[in-house]
């Protein structure tokens, strides 16, 4: 991984200056981790939910992250785009490491998602990326 990225991603994660969320790279009540990485990469490329056109349709105030190319596509709500991905220097879009007394390859949005806190995963991101 980039390692001036890197830093600065775990010393945003450290901070104390976002508030973890689940389930999005962003949403109304925070970030994800790797939101996070987007955020400290650009934070003027978030672009805020569309109201759904049909009121049954689940408004789940999941924030997109815009390209390289100022586009945003719906399939980068919960991973990495892939943009991010390549100038991170990562080889995948929701990055593995090994996690827990069994040390078993764990996604860090899932670890995310699972419970750990921020700091705890920028001890991972230190560590194993």
């Amino acid at each position: 991984m980039d390692s001036s990225l890197k830093q600065k991603w775990v010393r945003a994660l450290r901070s104390g200056k976002y508030e973890q969320a689940t389930g999005a790279l962003r949403n109304e009540d925070g970030f994800c981790c790797l939101g996070v990485l987007c955020d400290v990469y650009d934070p003027d490329k978030w672009v805020e939910p569309i109201p759904p056109l049909d009121e049954d349709e689940d408004d789940d105030g999941k924030w997109n992250y815009a390209d390289d190319g100022n586009n945003y596509m719906y399939d980068t709500t919960e991973v990495l785009p892939v943009h991010i991905t390549r100038i991170a220097g990562l080889t995948a879009q929701n990055p593995e490491v090994p996690y827990g007394i069994d040390g078993e390859m764990k996604s860090l949005a899932s670890i995310n998602d699972n419970g750990a806190t921020f700091s705890e995963i920028a001890d991972l991101i230190e560590t194993h990326l």
